[in-house]
């Protein structure tokens, strides 16, 4: 894997095979004591995604630090 900075983004869909080799990348990034303290959800639909990012900011308006945010209770 090599890390770029990518500025540039598109509206383009994605395929599997590249969700499967970026969560590939992203798991395979050091972590203090190889704990891997990470969760990855993937998100396809517009209705999910609006709902993620709406809990999202209730969070930090709830939390100071965000830390308690469960993605994985999102329909």
């Amino acid at each position: 894997f090599q890390r770029r900075s990518i500025r540039k983004y598109t509206t383009d869909a994605i395929t599997d095979e590249q969700i499967t080799r970026l969560l590939e990348a992203a798991m395979s990034a050091p972590s203090a004591r190889n704990q891997r303290p990470w969760e990855f959800v993937v998100i396809r639909s517009p209705e999910a995604r609006a709902e993620a990012e709406r809990r999202v900011h209730q969070q930090k308006d709830n939390d100071d630090d965000g830390d308690d945010l469960r993605a994985d209770t999102v329909p």
